[in-house]
């Protein structure tokens, strides 16, 4: 087996999220695979390609406001077999946080250890 590459733990998660890449004004509402305190993998209609910049708002249950971040897609490939997990779309994209405040990510952080 290769190395572990990431440097925040992950857990499996459908966190209700949006997404918009710096030129659209309409989210697009998905849902989450897995998250950590530094990015997380998400269902998308269409492929992104890397190195695109997104606009993100992550909803965390008992947090009266989302968190509203930049992310940079790092890959973006079809499903295969198609999930069946509920609201599963054709494409699962990868993301890293470029500008999480450290509150957010104390948040998230929070998430990950609660449910590990």
């Amino acid at each position: 087996m290769g190395s572990e590459r990431r440097k925040f733990p992950r857990i499996p998660a459908a966190i209700a999220i949006a997404y918009r890449t710096v030129y659209l004004t309409e989210p697009n509402p998905t849902l989450t695979r897995d998250i950590s305190e530094g990015g997380l993998r998400f269902f998308t209609i269409a492929p992104l390609d890397s190195g695109t910049t997104l606009k993100m708002t992550i909803q965390l249950s008992g947090r009266p406001q989302p968190i509203r971040l930049t992310a940079e897609v790092l890959w973006s490939r079809l499903v295969t077999p198609p999930s069946k997990e509920p609201g599963a779309l054709p494409y699962e994209t990868a993301v890293i946080f470029t500008d999480a405040t450290a509150t957010d990510r104390q948040a998230l952080a929070t998430l990950v250890a609660s449910r590990k």
